[in-house]
């Protein structure tokens, strides 16, 4: 029974059977669409029964209004990475940078930038979370020391072109090229293989087992480790080196950073989906790429990490991916990487290689947003780095299908339209089951492209397998050369003879054992192979015995060492070719020595026999058939038997078996050579030239020196440094070359000398004098006036001058430190008077009460004069006299005036009363009333009230005026 799950363009189906019981709850987790309201998902259930119906189930699905969200980042190139719990989809953001998301629905989030701390949150779409601000932290600055040096091959290909093309001068002959080294780092080719090796910094590193090994490249001895979290699938690839670091692809989609230096381990990196690590990693401008592999029909991611090391305190710290993008899986595939894109093949999703398409994907290489694909125009896995040759400036891979491709790009990274080219190669099958499969990423040079084609089974021996010729111009094959084995890996090319012979020289190594090394030479205008540079080579074919003519043998593994060979040659500066095949040894192949030279003599070149020679001092240096020197100081050996009467040659021989390495390398030297293999080589030798004497012949003085400065010399026999020593005693003379002071001391040179045979010898010593010290002497304290400054108590060196504030010297100070301030005058006023009234005052004068100096003369005061009032002043009465009183100083009380006697005023009658003050008058006699002549006539009555009145007014007057006077008198 089948239960089909469908949604819109995506479907899944589950299969019930004996294995897989319906009563199991599976789960199937259906990605929706964003941008629309509403989906339908179907579930279909069918039955393989003939008579069966099928039944189809409907789910409709209505979806609350999308939560439109931003993510705003500092530093704002930060990498946003989001994506949906749900499906593990990526989600991107719309033309205004913002991001579409499920109401409710859980989101993860992830924010890094090379150089900074990354940053994962998980995320619930909503009202809250419609504004996102994530701020990273600067990471610390890297302690990592960039140790990459010319002739250093840090990553799969070399460079970032992925192109695999050198100047080294490799060997180019099997009589050339010699076995140095072979050292057995791993086991068989699964989890603990041996890697294929880099050179950076003038080391090799691989990795074996769960080791990361650092080697010595000319000894091959393991000189380094650093512990892997987990072991490679196969190791199949080499590490990469960048930025000080090392980086490693582990099983389950792991990658591992180390410090190239210490092999400190300082993150790993997991894939959510996982997977095998079989493909090279890649770097450029401070991030590596590399894709991983589930199996033929599963998808996996193709990742960009940030190389930082955004905690140096951890040594395993979970790292983060900048973005992951899923396909059907990445298999050798090696990316190519620059600023604007990176360039990575794909698999083609089907079992097999014969029905399928894979792709080629162009993706920004900061944010992992696809910018273009174009799918393969024939079938077939494609399985090699993307190689990029400026000359051309295209970009080619090779596929399972058996095809070689070529592309171009814009600078924005879509690919030129139309520029897909696809050459179909060749190995004689002409059989679309059994194809001219490549997995070899081509070498390009010269308008050229080298590839390595495997036969119609894959491994059987000389069945078409050949490296091929593409002449890029007319893109077509220019001519093929058979090999034993699939080339299966991809070719070291090197120019170094091309100024000489014109070629260029391009390795291969066959899959197949024992892993025959070949070299093809070639260049533009060849339409066949250089048959003077072929290898006769004879197999058993179904019709007996076969002899064709292949690629040339340079080398072939013997004994422990033969075995297949996926691995892709790598060399350094110096020629010197490294792999490692299926046996686990990591090999050094280089140019044979023509020759041995002392370039410098040892110290001593005289003896007495029976002594044993001394390679103290010598320099030994080899020459290559290449053309190369190198200093092999460290690895000759020579005699250590004593010395005879003939011994007048030292033979010195190179032999690296001498180094006392525990474990060390298998350092016997073998090639092919006379058409035979395995082939012993003996490295020429060097002769230092010796003399041999009886009798005394003396070097140089040995000096001792007496603690009373009388010295002596002893002379060594250098013929026989057992023989007595000549002693003699010396003449010395002695002499002050440097005088002392009070400070610091001064030097008493003494000079040894003595002759033997003519010939004077020295030797001298010092005698350090002590300082003088300083001569004190006190210095009384002269205090300090008001106006001028005195000087503290201290004592003077009479020698130098310098001023101390103490009595041992100890404590020196200036005469700026010592100086009293002047004290200042001390005042007081001095002959102040006030001023009175009539006398004048005087302000005084400010006198100092140290000194007795007048500071400020004083000004005089003027008189106040008197402030006068009116003392007994008193108003004249009737009676009595009156005083206009005395003008008196308030101040001083002097009568400044004397007053005046006011006469009394005399009273004032008026009928019988004082009109001033009311006395009665004693002398008053009122007159007698006269009767009217006519009382009865009432004319003139009016007329005397009127008079009387008159009268009353006049006195009521008076009165007044009187009162008025006395008020005037009292105030």
């Amino acid at each position: 029974m089948t239960v089909t799950v469908a949604c819109g363009d995506w479907s899944q189906t589950l299969t019930y059977d004996a294995d897989n019981r319906p009563n199991v709850l599976r789960t199937v987790n259906v990605p929706l669409n964003t941008a629309l309201q509403t989906e339908a998902v179907t579930v279909t259930v069918s039955h393989s029964e003939p008579t069966s119906v099928a039944q189809t189930y409907s789910i409709r699905i209505n979806k609350l209004p999308p939560v439109e969200t931003t993510v705003t980042t500092d530093p704002a190139d930060a990498t946003v990475f989001l994506t949906s719990n749900v499906n593990g989809q990526r989600i991107l953001p719309g033309e205004t940078g913002t991001y579409t998301l499920d109401t409710n629905g859980a989101y993860t989030l992830v924010v890094t930038r090379s150089g900074y701390v990354g940053q994962k949150l998980d995320v619930i779409a909503g009202e809250d979370s419609k504004n996102i601000t994530v701020k990273l932290e600067k990471a610390p600055e890297s302690s990592h020391n960039d140790i990459l040096q010319p002739g250093d091959w840090p990553l799969f290909r070399a460079d970032s072109n992925n192109n695999g093309v050198v100047s080294a001068p490799t060997p180019i002959t099997a009589e050339d090229a010699v076995l140095v080294w072979a050292n057995k780092v791993g086991e068989g080719y699964g989890a603990s293989a041996a890697s294929c090796p880099i050179i950076a910094g003038g080391y090799l590193y691989a990795y074996a087992r769960d080791k990361l090994l650092k080697i010595d490249k000319d000894t091959g001895a393991v000189v380094g480790e650093g512990t892997m979290v987990t072991s490679s699938s196969f190791a199949i690839n080499s590490p990469t080196y960048a930025d000080g670091m090392i980086f490693v692809a582990l099983s389950g989609g792991r990658i591992q950073a180390f410090d190239a230096e210490s092999l400190e381990s300082l993150w790993v990196y997991t894939d959510p989906l996982g997977g095998q690590p079989n493909c090279p990693i890649a770097y450029c401008d401070g991030y590596i790429y590399t894709g991983f592999w589930n199996s033929e029909t599963k998808q996996a991611n193709f990742a960009g990490i940030s190389v930082t090391d955004e905690d140096p305190t951890q040594t395993q710290e979970a790292k983060l991916a900048a973005w992951t993008y899923t396909h059907n899986g990445f298999y050798w595939a090696g990316a190519y990487a620059c600023e604007n894109f990176v360039l990575v093949t794909t698999d083609d999703g089907d079992s097999g290689y014969t029905t399928g398409y894979g792709s080629v994907l162009s993706l920004d290489p900061k944010t992992g947003v696809l910018l273009d694909q174009l799918k393969a125009t024939n079938v077939g896995d494609l399985r090699s780095s993307v190689c990029y040759d400026p000359a051309t400036d295209a970009y080619y891979f090779t596929s399972k299908g058996g095809d070689l491709y070529q592309v171009r790009t814009n600078e924005d990274g879509t690919f030129v339209k139309g520029s897909l080219n696809r050459l179909h190669l060749d190995n004689g099958g002409n059989d679309d089951n059994t194809p001219p499969m490549s997995t070899s990423t081509p070498v390009i040079h010269n308008g050229r492209a080298y590839i390595g084609v495997s036969g119609v089974s894959q491994f059987g021996a000389y069945s078409g397998h050949n490296m091929t010729v593409v002449d890029l111009e007319s893109f077509s094959i220019a001519y093929t050369v058979p090999t034993q084995g699939y080339p299966q890996t991809s070719g070291l090319l090197t120019t170094a003879y091309e100024d000489q012979d014109g070629y260029a020289y391009v390795y291969f190594f066959d899959n197949y054992t024992p892993g025959k090394l070949r070299v093809l030479r070639d260049k533009p205008g060849m339409t066949e192979v250089d048959h003077t540079y072929t290898t006769m080579e004879t197999y058993n074919g179904d019709s007996g015995e076969v002899t064709i003519e292949t690629g040339y043998v340079l080398f072939t593994p013997s004994g422990a060492q033969a075995q297949y060979a996926i691995c892709s040659p790598i060399v350094d500066g110096e020629g010197n070719i490294y792999f490692k095949n299926d046996s686990a040894y990591m090999m050094r192949l280089s140019s044979r020595v023509t020759a041995l030279e002392i370039t410098r003599q040892p110290e001593r070149t005289v003896y007495e026999i029976g002594e044993t020679f001394d390679g103290a001092g010598m320099q030994v240096t080899a020459l290559l058939a290449n053309g190369m020197t190198r200093d092999v100081t460290d690895y000759v050996k020579f005699t250590a038997e004593p010395l005879t009467a003939e011994d007048t040659e030292i033979t010195v021989s190179l032999d690296l078996t001498r180094l006392d390495i525990p474990g060390g390398p298998n350092w016997v030297f073998y090639q092919n050579r006379d058409g035979q293999t395995g082939q012993e080589w003996i490295c020429p030798t060097g002769t230092v030239n010796i003399e041999l004497k009886d009798g005394h012949v003396y070097g140089q003085p040995v000096w001792t020196w007496n603690d009373d400065f009388s010295a002596y010399a002893e002379f060594a026999c250098t013929v026989n440094p057992r023989h007595e020593k000549l002693h003699l005693d010396a003449q010395v003379t002695s002499e002050i070359t440097t005088g002392s002071s009070c400070l610091e001391g001064g030097v008493r040179t003494y000079t040894a000398k003595v002759v033997l045979d003519g010939v004077t010898y020295t030797d001298v010593r010092t005698q350090p004098i002590p300082a003088d010290g300083h001569k004190l002497s006190a210095v009384a304290e002269v205090p300090a006036a008001c106006t001028e400054g005195g000087v503290k108590a201290h004592w003077v060196c009479t020698v130098c001058g310098k001023l101390f504030s103490d009595a041992d010297g100890k404590n020196e100070t200036t005469l700026e430190a010592l100086t009293i301030p002047a004290t200042g005058h001390k005042t007081q006023l001095v002959g102040a008077k006030a001023a009175t009234c009539t006398e004048d005052g005087y302000t005084g004068d400010e006198v100092c009460t140290v000194c007795g100096e007048t500071i400020k003369k004083g000004e005089v005061i003027p008189a106040l004069g008197h402030k006068t009032q009116l003392v007994g002043a008193k108003a004249a009465t009737c009676t009595e006299d009156g005083y206009t009183g005395d003008e008196v100083c308030t101040v001083c009380g002097e009568t400044v005036k004397k007053g005046d006697v006011i006469p009394a005023a005399g009273h004032h009658y008026e009928d019988g009363k004082c009109t001033v003050c009311g006395e009665t008058d004693p002398n008053y006699k009122p007159d007698e009333p006269v009767q009217p002549e006519n009382p009865g006539v009432k004319t003139g009555d009016e007329a005397h009230t009127a008079l009387w009145l008159a009268a009353a007014s006049v006195s009521l007057l008076a009165a007044a005026a009187l009162l008025l006077g006395k008020k005037k008198h009292l105030s």
